[in-house]
């Protein structure tokens, strides 16, 4: 069984934003997150559609 220092249940906003503060930390973090569907239109993504932001490469996952 992996080991986890972290575990994120949700790849929402709050979600990522806590996973992205996490990164380059010493902490082995895993996100957890059962949305089946295509999210990358969402309401909650709507306002990052202008520019490119640090999240892209999780965006398309969540």
């Amino acid at each position: 069984m992996k080991q986890y220092d972290v575990v994120i249940i949700g790849a929402g906003c709050s979600g990522l934003s806590l996973a992205y503060r996490l990164i380059g930390s010493s902490l082995k973090v895993c996100v957890i997150d059962n949305m089946k569907r295509d999210n990358r239109h969402r309401k909650t993504w709507s306002y990052w559609n202008t520019y490119q932001h640090p999240f892209e490469h999780l965006q398309a996952y969540s």
